[in-house]
């Protein structure tokens, strides 16, 4: 086939084909930008995976929660960490934390206030203030 052929055969495709070649490329370059967007959230979704909060901030809590063992220290750091993920998440950044003892743990982590920057850019990419 030529060129001629389908311009013989659809004449009226042919003042549709920059229209339709405009489309091809918004469409080519929304793609390409959903997939560069999607490697840059599952980087952050692995660090979020991959952060281990310090030993201090358990033993900061456990103090604080006598009560407590240390095993509910360690399950109340891993509900702050699906919390983290339920806010990266979610885009109207409106969450309650789900409990008080998170919420300590929260705000333990973030005293140690270059250690919560850092963790804020490399899992949010922006600082993500308590409620």
């Amino acid at each position: 086939m030529n060129g001629e052929f389908f311009t013989t055969t659809f004449p009226w495709l042919l003042p549709l084909a920059q229209f339709y070649l405009a489309v091809f490329l918004v469409l080519l370059f929304a793609v390409t930008i959903n997939a560069l967007e999607g490697r840059e959230w599952n980087k952050q979704k692995m660090a979020l995976a991959a952060w281990q909060f310090d030993d201090a901030y358990f033993k900061v809590v456990l103090q604080q929660n006598p009560h407590l063992t240390e095993a509910d220290i360690i399950e109340a750091f891993e509900l702050l960490r699906q919390y983290f993920y339920v806010c990266w998440k979610d885009d109207t950044k409106s969450l309650a934390v789900p409990s008080q003892l998170v919420d300590k743990c929260w705000l333990v982590f973030m005293q140690d206030s270059r250690k919560y920057m850092q963790f804020c850019d490399a899992v949010f990419g922006y600082y993500l203030q308590r409620r």
